[in-house]
């Protein structure tokens, strides 16, 4: 298999990641905005801008993702690790609050994917135990579940379930579960493919062998071709003319597929990984958050 154009180490990955969310986020901020003023429809080119800001966004979460199962699997310090993410966990789900009150009826500016990523380490991490412990994977899955069935259950009829609240919710739900699993497995799959084919033991092919890598990057790419049709198809199922499966919005998650250019150029390597970056990396997300909330706010109330 050929190697030559695995060029993306794990430092273009999230700073790619980082960069799409930044336009998706500022394109739900104009969109909610657009919402409040009404000029919501094709119609309107702020309305254009935001729906291209948002499919361009759709390139972030497949990599954060991938991010986090790849961290998960090498990190021999989970403790810290999920310490970390729950610490800006804990920080976004305070930011998501106060804007889903702010907007009142707000969804999308309501739910952090922080939740899901969060939930998507405590799955890796459990599976890949050799003991009872991952059993308790079920855990973050039925959490997951639940996040795409409750809205589901919600759009079917009419009503809002208040017990568990927007805020509350992985926003991802179902495609970030799919994800998760696919790219975790891969990864599985991938070295004992190549251990069988090679005779070396698994523990040494992600830092000795790149045709892992090349693999698993297929292997990613084509599990994220497959949710992105079942996201697409999604919108396509109509009970009583409500697409109720279309919790993502179809006409913008199917752009998903643009993350497959990444995650087949990702070359499994850290890259450059100096301290304020990977802190830059966690924080970036509630503060961004806030300073678009911010100046929004100071344009449009």
């Amino acid at each position: 298999m050929n190697t030559k154009l695995l060029k993306l180490n794990e430092f273009y990955i999230r700073l790619i990641a980082i960069i799409t969310m930044t336009f998706d986020h500022v394109g739900v901020f104009l969109m909610m905005y657009m919402n409040q003023l009404g000029g919501v429809g094709f119609e309107n080119p702020i309305y254009v801008l935001a729906f291209i800001f948002r499919c361009i966004g759709r390139i972030a979460m497949p990599l954060f993702i991938l991010m986090v199962v790849e961290g998960v699997r090498h990190t021999s310090h989970f403790g810290k690790y999920i310490l970390r993410m729950g610490s800006v966990a804990l920080a976004v789900l305070i930011a998501q609050i106060v804007i889903y009150y702010a907007f009142d009826t707000s969804i999308e500016g309501a739910m952090s994917p922080f939740v899901d990523l969060l939930l998507i380490a405590l799955m890796v991490y459990l599976l890949k135990r050799k003991d009872n412990y991952r059993y308790l994977a079920i855990l973050p899955i039925s959490y997951l579940l639940l996040s795409y069935i409750v809205p589901v259950v919600e759009g079917a009829n009419n009503i809002n379930v208040l017990w568990f609240p927007f805020y509350l919710r992985a926003g991802y739900s179902l495609f970030a579960l799919l994800l998760g699993l696919a790219f975790y497995y891969s990864g599985v799959i991938s070295y004992r493919t190549i251990s069988k084919h090679s005779g070396i033991e698994e523990e040494s092919i992600i830092t000795t062998m790149e045709e892992y890598r090349a693999l698993g990057n297929v292997l990613n790419c084509l599990a994220l071709a497959f949710v992105g049709v079942l996201i697409f198809l999604s919108a396509y199922i109509v009970i009583n003319d409500v697409p109720i499966f279309d919790v993502y919005g179809a006409n913008i998650q199917s752009y998903c597929f643009l993350a497959i250019i990444p995650l087949y150029l990702y070359n499994g390597y850290r890259g450059y990984n100096k301290t304020w970056f990977k802190y830059f990396s966690y924080l970036y997300y509630p503060v961004h958050i806030v300073i678009l909330f911010a100046i929004f706010y100071l344009i449009f109330i």
